[in-house]
C-alpha cells in the first residue's frame, strides 16, 4: 500500500502516514519509491490504535 492509498483509505493526513510508518516499523514491500508498505503492518497499526483509543471496533475499513 503506498502512503496515498492508506491515507484514503483510513481518513488521516498523509504526514500521519509517514510518522506511522516510521515510528511502528512498518515493512516495505521493496525499495521502490512511492514507497509500498504491507498491509498487515498498515491494519494491524490501526487496529491497535482504535482498540486504544477505547472504540472497541478495529479501524480497518469494511
Amino acid at each position: 500500500m503506498t502512503a496515498e492509498e492508506i491515507r484514503t483509505l483510513y481518513r488521516r493526513p498523509v504526514g500521519t502516514i509517514y510518522r506511522l510508518a516510521s515510528t511502528e516499523h512498518w515493512r516495505k514491500c521493496d525499495d521502490r519509491r512511492p514507497a509500498l508498505y504491507l498491509a498487515d503492518d498498515v491494519a494491524d497499526t490501526f487496529d491497535r490504535l482504535s482498540m486504544r483509543a477505547g472504540t472497541g471496533v478495529p479501524a480497518a475499513p469494511g
